[in-house]
Order: C-alpha cells, then sequence, then structure tokens
C-alpha cells in the first residue's frame, strides 16, 4: 500500500459483508497478521479459501509472520483441518495461543494488518464491524489491545496429535 493513501472506512452488518472485509484485509497484509476471537465459530475459518487466503500471505516472503489468540481453540482443531495443517507447515511463521480462562479475554473480533489495517467487531456473536485500512491511528490501539490479550494467554495451540 501506499504510505501517502488517505484512510477509508466501511462499516458492516452482514456476515457475508464481514468475511469480504476480512479477505480483504489479509489482502493488504504484508507482514503482519493478528488474529483474535473469543472461538473463531463465525468466521471463515473451516473453508478453503481463508486458508488459500492466509497462505498465500504467508509465501509473500519468510518474515511474514500471523499470530493468532483465543479463547477456545476447540472449533479450529476440530472443524477446520486445512487450517490445521497450514498452521502446522508453516509452524515457522504462524505463533498461536489459547487462554484457559475465557471470561478474562474480551467478547470482540480483530484482525490487524501491518498495525496499518484493522477490522473489529465489537461483539464476537454479531457481524456488525467496521473495517478500516490505511489508519494507523485505529489500526495501532488495537495491535497494542492484541499484544495484551496476547499476554493473557497462557498455552500454545498444539496442531498435531503428539503436541510438538
Amino acid at each position: 500500500m501506499n504510505a501517502a493513501q488517505s484512510p477509508s472506512l466501511r462499516a458492516f452488518e452482514q456476515r457475508s459483508d464481514f468475511h469480504a472485509a476480512l479477505f480483504e484485509l489479509i489482502r493488504h497484509a504484508e507482514k503482519e497478521l493478528l488474529l483474535f476471537d473469543p472461538d473463531f465459530q463465525a468466521w471463515p475459518a473451516s473453508e478453503a479459501r481463508f486458508s488459500e487466503a492466509l497462505g498465500q500471505f504467508l509465501a509473500r516472503g519468510r518474515s511474514a509472520r500471523l499470530r493468532l489468540a483465543t479463547g477456545s481453540p476447540a472449533h479450529l482443531l476440530r472443524n477446520c483441518p486445512r487450517l490445521v495443517s497450514l498452521f502446522s507447515r508453516h509452524s515457522d511463521q504462524i505463533q498461536s495461543v489459547h487462554a484457559s480462562e475465557m471470561r478474562r479475554l474480551p467478547a470482540e473480533s480483530l484482525l490487524i494488518a501491518d498495525r496499518r489495517h484493522a477490522l473489529r467487531l465489537p461483539d464476537f456473536t454479531r457481524p456488525r464491524g467496521v473495517l478500516r485500512l490505511d489508519d494507523l491511528a485505529y489500526a495501532q490501539p488495537l495491535a497494542d489491545r492484541f499484544e495484551e490479550i496476547w499476554q493473557l494467554c497462557e498455552a500454545r495451540i498444539h496442531v498435531n496429535p503428539l503436541g510438538l
């Protein structure tokens, strides 16, 4: 993205618009993606196109990094085999953690790209939120919030049966 671009804002209220915004933001990511959701059930995480989009992001270079935090990895581990496979294949570029106590985590969803672009759902159970591109003033505080959430998560998500 050109550093001189002015920020853009798009609000959405439908699940299909939320998913479209997720994919748009992933396309904008160059070096870092931060993902947080209490359970990722409303995300298209089980869809092939989601794993493909993340895989394309990671293929942009060895310096591309993805960090995922969740309250419960159960849905991801049980219902998203393509995503689990991607995590296993790119374990050098992906870190994933979960909290032992979901009640300690906020009830929002976040996707932040390069600490410059961000998507936020204030309530993870509803597809109502905003996508802001090229907006450091919006994205940086959300990245800081992600770091706080990351610190609340104690356990690494193990994507293979041996837990290695």
